[in-house]
């Protein structure tokens, strides 16, 4: 049950009826370019399941300078947005981190790599650990990739890894 003074979905900034301002248990960090179409379904999904569990939570999206509106559309779904200043996935990641204001960040890519759906298991086996990592190289991990991409990311990762 959620108190009725805390709103489950932050919104940027959200505050309890006395004024305090609401720190959320979760951040959710996207990372985009060009991912417009995607968020149009990613973000009400996320937010059906992270609200409908009852969790407090934030939408961070760093944006890599989209063409196609991903930095509107992000907003548009409440997501708080921020225009990524360093080159790069590790710059942006970080300066993701940066922004976010949950106890627990949780990083999803905005490609369906990752299914909202998968956020309850994420945040039930949270308890008792520090850090908690989906791998899709996991026993009973998955990716929904063309092959070509799951070679390379394969290869990607035993020279890098």
């Amino acid at each position: 049950m959620i108190s009725s003074s805390i709103t489950a979905y932050c919104i940027n900034e959200t505050f309890r009826a006395d004024n305090a301002k609401v720190i959320p248990k979760y951040s959710v960090l996207i990372l985009t370019k060009n991912e417009a179409a995607n968020l149009e379904y990613l973000l009400p999904e996320i937010h059906r399941v992270m609200s409908g569990d009852g969790h407090d939570y934030e939408l961070i999206v760093v944006d890599a300078s989209s063409t196609d509106g991903t930095f509107q559309v992000a907003e548009s779904f409440g997501a708080r947005t921020f225009q990524q200043v360093g080159p790069g996935y590790g710059s942006a990641f970080k300066e993701g981190i940066s922004y976010c204001q949950g106890e627990w960040i949780i990083a999803m890519d905005a490609d369906h790599s990752h299914p909202p759906q998968f956020l309850r298991a994420m945040i039930s086996n949270s308890e008792g650990t520090d850090v908690l990592v989906a791998s899709r190289y996991a026993p009973g991990g998955d990716a929904k990739m063309e092959r070509y991409r799951s070679v390379l990311s394969r290869i990607l990762s035993i020279l890098f890894g």
